[in-house]
């Protein structure tokens, strides 16, 4: 939902029947600004374990190295 919003007071009062509701969350408040939401940082500067994913399942490896920067001789060890 909307930051500010609540669902007992500006949703359900306003519907023809009550929904089946589990769980809501709110909405990230940077989608209702007219500024950039700064997605880049938080996107692409993912931490190494972030960049890693086994699907045992499957058995795959994915690896996202999209947007990494290797600056210094920590960041070749780590990879």
């Amino acid at each position: 939902m909307a930051p500010g919003i609540d669902v007992d007071r500006d949703i359900l009062p306003y519907m023809d029947f009550e929904p089946i509701i589990a769980e809501y969350g709110e909405m990230d408040a940077r989608v209702f600004n007219a500024n950039p939401m700064g997605l880049e940082a938080e996107l692409l500067n993912l931490s190494l374990p972030d960049r890693v994913i086994y699907d045992p399942e499957r058995n795959i490896l994915f690896l996202n190295f999209e947007g990494m920067h290797v600056r210094v001789v920590e960041d070749v060890k780590a990879i």
